[in-house]
């Protein structure tokens, strides 16, 4: 059960404000590319009051906190401002970014222990000075690292948020809706799974108008051949490593769907995103972090839904299930949890 956190105000300054009374502030860790461009994609929404940055690169840290004062004028008043571990005190949620570059050699899976080291250090210092707050982890592999900053952390794990496959989800939707001719909106369709190869973009359940696609392309006269549907599933598989290819770095994808979580929680939205956390014993996939459909309000996860899958799309979940685990089990090697 959560605490209760409806304290009224007191004159004692020195008082920690509730997360409904206080301004909205936002701790970002990791001045990289996804999170100064997740700082510039939340000033430009006006969602928060404040933003701090905190990066051990304290020089860098500047630099993207005065570009980013310098927009200021054309968005929305923010202070944004270099911060340190104290600055998560106050914050409602601290999103980590922090870890190894995907580009050049190293994949997910490769950079997974020093990633791991990194993380670890960060989750605890944050959890110290905000044992309250929600964690939002956007590091790669985000599922394995997400299971281990729930242990880590000691919070509950329902809020502990990894971004999961909300970008992949958008992808796919996206995809969708272009052989369908028509807006992304109108596509309810979700990937599930690990935010990764084994991922699984669920077609046995997506629908547009509340049809199925093969009832909607039948309306439409469009043709709807399983080919072209696995060609759409696999570009949403391999799109992130294409950019990578492209530019070196995926970054303004990530930096809008970290945003539109922080969203959902800021806003108490309840809305249904496709977000990494840890799975209900309920579903049969063992001690894992994944991303299902899961209702996100202003304490975090408000509950995790399973979906529909037909016989080969569960069988592919277990799978994707087993993946994790074995990246978490070689995180616990060196970094115990």
């Amino acid at each position: 059960m959560r605490s209760s956190e409806t304290d009224s105000p007191k004159e004692n300054t020195s008082r920690p404000q509730s997360l409904e009374t206080r301004i909205p502030r936002i701790a970002i860790v990791g001045a990289g590319f996804v999170g100064s461009t997740t700082a510039y994609a939340l000033m430009m929404s006006g969602m928060a009051a404040e933003i701090a940055l905190i990066d051990r690169d304290v020089r860098r840290a500047e630099g993207h906190v005065n570009d980013l004062r310098d927009a200021e004028v054309f968005s929305h008043t923010t202070r944004v401002f270099v911060g340190d571990f104290s600055d998560c005190c106050g914050a409602d949620i601290t999103v980590i970014t922090a870890g190894v570059s995907q580009s050049g050699q190293k994949s997910r899976a490769e950079g997974l222990r020093e990633t791991g080291d990194i993380l670890h250090g960060l989750v605890s210092e944050v959890c110290l000075q905000n044992p309250r707050g929600i964690l939002l982890i956007a590091s790669n592999p985000v599922d394995a690292l997400t299971y281990a900053a729930w242990r880590w952390s000691g919070l509950p794990s329902d809020r502990v948020i990894g971004s999961g496959t909300s970008l992949d989800t958008s992808r796919f939707r996206r995809r969708l809706a272009e052989r369908c001719g028509v807006a992304s909106a109108n596509v309810h369709a979700y990937v599930i799974g690990e935010h990764g190869d084994s991922q699984i973009p669920v077609l046995s359940s997506a629908r547009v108008a509340g049809s199925s696609l093969d009832e909607f392309c039948d309306q439409l006269g469009v043709p709807c051949e399983e080919r072209e549907l696995a060609r759409i599933a696999s570009e949403t598989r391999t799109a992130g490593v294409d950019i990578i290819d492209a530019k070196g770095a995926t970054y303004y994808g990530i930096g809008a769907a970290l945003v539109r979580i922080i969203r959902a929680i800021l806003h108490d939205e309840r809305a249904i995103l496709t977000v990494s956390s840890r799975v209900p014993e309920s579903m049969q996939l063992g001690n894992v972090a994944l991303s299902l459909p899961s209702i996100v309000d202003r304490h975090g996860i408000a509950r995790v839904l399973s979906v529909s899958l037909n016989v080969s799309e569960r069988k592919a979940l277990e799978a994707s299930a087993e993946a994790v685990k074995r990246n978490i089990a070689a995180l616990a090697q060196t970094t115990p949890m």
